[in-house]
């Protein structure tokens, strides 16, 4: 799919010749030498309004920063649908945990598992699109959003 590029902080190249010195001025990440280096160019900061979809989408979260299973409020995920299935800048979504419990009336040495419905435990505001994959920020969540939570269109 590509290789993906994180922002770990700024600095100037004071040294140019076969071993190059960059001062680093700021960080938001731990820098190490075997990270690479970029030039920045000039962002510009599209303008998100948030928007329900025309039709609905369906996919799960398949990455999550700064932390290996769950996630919360404030903070960026990577879905598995992108532009090619429909998905735009702006759109919200649903973040969905469906829960199994024991049936009650299964044989404890053999349990049978009841899938609950799902149940809505917080929203994702999408921000980059890209062919099969998206960017959002969960806006809200109460309780641990998952890797691997489904999320739906409104």
């Amino acid at each position: 799919m590509g290789n993906e590029v994180r922002y770990d902080g700024d600095g100037i190249v004071t040294q140019v010749g076969p071993i190059s010195i960059i001062t680093i001025n700021s960080s938001v990440n731990e820098i190490t030498d075997l990270d690479r280096v970029s030039v920045q160019r000039d962002q510009i900061v599209p303008d998100i309004i948030p928007h329900l979809s025309a039709q609905i989408i369906t996919g799960k979260i398949v990455g999550m920063y700064e932390t290996l299973t769950s996630t919360a409020e404030d903070n960026s995920v990577i879905i598995n649908r992108g532009s090619r299935d429909g998905v735009e800048v702006g759109q919200v979504y649903d973040i969905t945990d469906t829960h199994k419990i024991v049936d009650p009336d299964s044989n404890p040495d053999k349990p049978h598992y009841l899938v609950m419905p799902p149940q809505i435990i917080g929203e994702l505001l999408i921000y980059k699109v890209y062919d099969k994959v998206a960017f959002g920020v969960i806006t809200d969540s109460s309780a641990p959003i998952l890797l691997y939570s489904v999320v739906q269109s409104q």
